[in-house]
């Protein structure tokens, strides 16, 4: 029996892994995080694989919810004076020019695959490496560069990437410069690490060989992440926001995340407009 599906992605790559996990007989849950996990890996500037993430869930045969996968304040166990180190000050003319913090003390302890993880084991159907198989065959064959992540990387490739050799390398273009629109960058560390976050799960990146490195990452260079706050990281399901607009019921992040609150607001002034609820 065939199936059908509409996956929303950032690129075309992400949203051919959406389609061909709901094809090979996975659910819409494993969809979105095949099509998100390849979004991590090929939008390079715009997205992070040790990023946040939310993951919206409406069973079929229960009440929404949402896999609240937000980053964290790091730093336990560390002195008062260290907070504060370990950034620095970059301008970019992004958004018209704004001024922003980076560096390894304004990094976050990260939620994304621990959320990932955990709305696959409550609503997925197909093996868990199945899910991370595409971002890795894109990272070892190539993928092109598009055109949101080549126009911030014009912007940022310098002060926000340059300061790292392998950060560098890996938004560099063939000729030299920032990466841009249609250029193939080929990413084989990340692919190695997404191997293992493939075969152990998402707790390598917590307890295992990748949070180990990412801890020592941290203290060798001023950042705030901790063992303890790895291992103390936990991914939370929480009741989904919902509103009804019209014919239309809306679930989204509750708080405290503000984005579904601010997105409920908004729906609610268009649909008091003459007109606007359908």
């Amino acid at each position: 029996m065939s199936r059908r599906a509409a996956v929303a992605a950032t690129n075309p790559l992400a949203a051919q892994a959406g389609l061909d996990l709901v094809h090979g007989g996975g659910t819409a849950v494993d969809a979105a995080i095949a099509a998100m996990t390849v979004s991590f890996a090929t939008e390079p500037g715009i997205v992070s694989p040790m990023a946040g993430a939310y993951v919206a869930v409406w069973p079929v045969d229960g009440d929404p919810v949402v896999v609240d996968g937000n980053v964290e304040m790091p730093g336990r166990g560390m002195p008062s004076e260290a907070f504060g180190r370990g950034v620095r000050e970059i301008h970019t003319d992004y958004g018209g020019g704004i001024t922003v913090g980076a560096g390894h003390g304004s990094v976050a302890t990260p939620g994304a695959f621990a959320a990932f993880e955990l709305a696959h084991e409550r609503y997925g159907g197909a093996p868990w490496r199945e899910l991370m198989a595409p971002a890795i065959r894109a990272l070892r064959t190539g993928f092109p560069v598009g055109a949101a992540a080549a126009s911030y990387l014009q912007l940022v490739h310098d002060s926000l990437f340059g300061w790292d050799e392998q950060t560098r390398a890996a938004v560099t273009g063939p000729g030299g410069g920032p990466a841009r629109a249609g250029d193939l960058l080929v990413l084989p560390d990340l692919a190695d690490s997404l191997e293992q976050v493939a075969s152990q799960g998402a707790t390598v990146l917590y307890s295992g060989d990748l949070g180990a490195a990412l801890v020592a990452d941290m203290r060798d260079r001023g950042g705030l992440i901790t063992r303890d706050d790895l291992t103390a990281y936990e991914a939370v399901i929480r009741p989904a926001l919902t509103s009804t607009f019209g014919d239309w019921t809306v679930a989204t992040n509750p708080p405290p995340s503000i984005g579904g609150p601010v997105l409920t607001a908004l729906l609610r002034l268009l649909a008091d407009r003459p007109g606007g609820a359908a």
